[in-house]
């Protein structure tokens, strides 16, 4: 029987280790977590905590078994994720140590979906077909073969990444290329796409004691889903939903959304039937006072899961959507998925149980809609704007201290580059004539008259929703310079098109047909959150140069100037 002298460490972070922490308090175990800077709200949960380097630490199996080790460890936990899925950490630990999870047998079966594949096949189940690929022709003789669309997956993906569908021939290489930088061991194989209409997304959860003993935790409906990351989990057998609240803005393609959230920023829905498992919160073991939570770009964007329950699914619906009018993030620029989750629990197909794996994409826009023709009976993630006004404003619903700026008010800019002598500072005046809103810093706009121009302008400043990227490191991209590549989102840069490199500052003379990127090609691929995005160059051109600060390895930030790229149908270059 195991004892109070029981101590985990958990191998995790976020809202899983929250609640594996709180379960071990309630067996009375000893507590160890392991953290990075920034994003410790875990830890409050645990009586030990150790911080890691870096976020790729949570990888490091040499690394979790040596603290386990140091700190007396009875057990490791790895939650999920992470290295809960690989037999490596489980056969690393020594027998002093428990791993809580399947046999090392079992995750070497489970984390490779070609192994998996075979066991399905061996007990005769159906599956896809599909088979192992190592090139581009491979994957396009199976398409032949079979047809489109088919879909391209790492032998070690998981949790969406890893998976990219090709509808068309031309879309392989590119495919191939982001699902290869998405898996540790690049290993890829090909099979028969199973999605859209009339395909479903059903998990059976399964869970032994180790002893024989073997349970199902029924079925979930995981249909709800963009680019095979679940959304909305849905139990119809006991009347329950799981809504994913993320750090995302369905606006923009589901671009990730960084920033800080301040203590008290938060209103979480409670009630009947209403749970939120978060680490945005505070445990017992909080080591000061005032605390705020940094969404980093390390990690996943999931903030929070809120689960519903009732008596009939109906209800459900219902609960469901009074829980999301309850739901306030007052995060400044920061973007949730709030309004999405919003339209999904609303919309006439998710009640009727008429979804599909692919129903959320082509829906996307009306889902949306939907959320905002309510707007009114829900909470704003942020102030109210202020209607056009000749009088001194300010926004009343944000709990952000707002500048009460006054119509005509008067600002001296000074504009003195670093380093150079005082003679080249630029000075103007610049008024605001009028104000139409004033939700500083996320948003300010106006009227306003320089003594640069006799003409007004009408302006609109807008905070990125983008992490925080020091500004002295890059460049920053002109946007009415069709030749000037921006970055779209803040992240880390993964791999840059041969053209880049060969402009980037080498030593090596380099000829003009090196440094030529065609159409469609991909300029670099940036990783946020654990997936890989793709700026792809719009036009046939001729990198010019190479931005201030841009490398493999580098976190670049939204706006930062990636590359000027001359178009071939210009005469002239872009001189800056």
């Amino acid at each position: 029987m195991l004892t109070s002298k029981c101590k985990v460490l958990v191998a995790n972070r976020g809202e899983i280790a929250v609640r594996v922490l709180r379960s071990a308090a309630e067996l009375g175990w000893a507590t160890l977590a392991i953290y990075t800077d920034k994003d410790e709200s875990h830890t409050t949960f645990a009586e030990e905590s150790v911080k890691l380097d870096s976020a790729a630490d949570y990888l490091d199996v040499s690394k979790i078994v040596e603290i386990a080790q140091r700190f007396q460890c009875t057990h490791v936990h790895p939650g999920y994720g992470f290295l809960s899925e690989s037999p490596i950490l489980a056969s690393a630990l020594p027998a002093s140590i428990i791993f809580i999870g399947p046999s090392v047998e079992t995750l070497r079966i489970a984390s490779d979906k070609l192994l998996s594949r075979a066991l399905a096949s061996s007990l005769a189940i159906n599956i896809a077909p599909g088979r192992t690929v190592s090139s581009v022709d491979d994957i396009r003789d199976f398409a032949r073969t079979n047809g489109l669309p088919i879909m391209i997956k790492a032998v070690d993906g998981g949790g969406g990444r890893g998976i990219r569908i090709v509808r068309g021939m031309d879309d392989v290489d590119q495919a191939l290329q982001r699902c290869l930088g998405e898996s540790p061991s690049r290993r890829i194989f090909v099979e028969q796409s199973l999605t859209g209409p009339g395909w479903k997304h059903i998990e059976v959860q399964i869970v032994g004691d180790g002893t024989g003993a073997v349970i199902h935790l029924w079925e979930r409906d995981c249909s709800v889903q963009r680019r095979f990351q679940k959304i909305v989990e849905k139990r119809p057998s006991v009347h329950a939903v799981q809504l994913r609240l993320t750090a995302e803005d369905p606006a923009r393609s589901f671009q990730p959304s960084t920033g800080v959230l301040k203590h008290g920023s938060i209103v979480w829905p409670s009630g009947p039937g209403i749970r939120t498992d978060t680490w945005l919160t505070e445990g017992p073991f909080t080591r000061n006072g005032h605390r705020e939570w940094t969404i980093v770009p390390d990690f996943d964007s999931l903030l929070a899961k809120i689960i519903v329950r009732a008596k009939d699914f109906k209800d459900v619906a219902q609960r469901a959507a009074q829980a999301l009018r309850e739901l306030h993030i007052d995060g400044g620029s920061l973007r949730t998925n709030c309004d999405l989750l919003a339209g999904i629990v609303q919309h006439p197909d998710w009640i009727s149980d008429n979804v599909d794996t692919l129903w959320l994409e082509r829906n996307l826009s009306l889902v949306i809609g939907i959320r905002n023709r309510h707007a009114s009976g829900f909470r704003s993630q942020r102030g109210p704007s202020v209607p056009n006004s000749t009088t001194p404003t300010i926004s009343h619903g944000s709990s952000r201290p707002n500048p009460l700026l006054h119509p005509g008010t008067l600002f001296h800019l000074t504009l003195s580059p670093v380093g150079e002598p005082a003679l080249s500072t630029i000075r103007h005046t610049v008024t605001l004539s009028s104000i139409a809103e004033n939700d500083f810093p996320t948003r300010l706009s106006g009227i306003m008259q320089t003594s640069n121009s006799p003409t007004p302008f009408e302006f609109s400043l807008t905070q990125s929703q983008s992490a925080a990227v020091s500004g002295s490191s890059f460049e920053l991209a002109n946007p009415n310079d069709r030749n000037h590549v921006a970055s779209p989102m803040t992240g880390k840069v993964v791999e840059l098109h041969r053209a880049l490199l060969a402009a980037e500052g080498s030593s090596v003379a380099t000829t003009r047909a090196d440094r030529f990127i065609r159409k469609g090609e991909t300029l670099l691929t940036l990783s946020v959150m654990k997936m890989e995005s793709a700026v792809i160059a719009q036009y046939d051109g001729y990198v010019e140069r190479v931005a201030k600060g841009i490398s493999r390895g580098v976190i670049v930030g939204e706006g930062a100037l990636v590359c000027i790229l001359q178009d071939v149908a210009l005469p002239t270059a872009s001189k800056l």
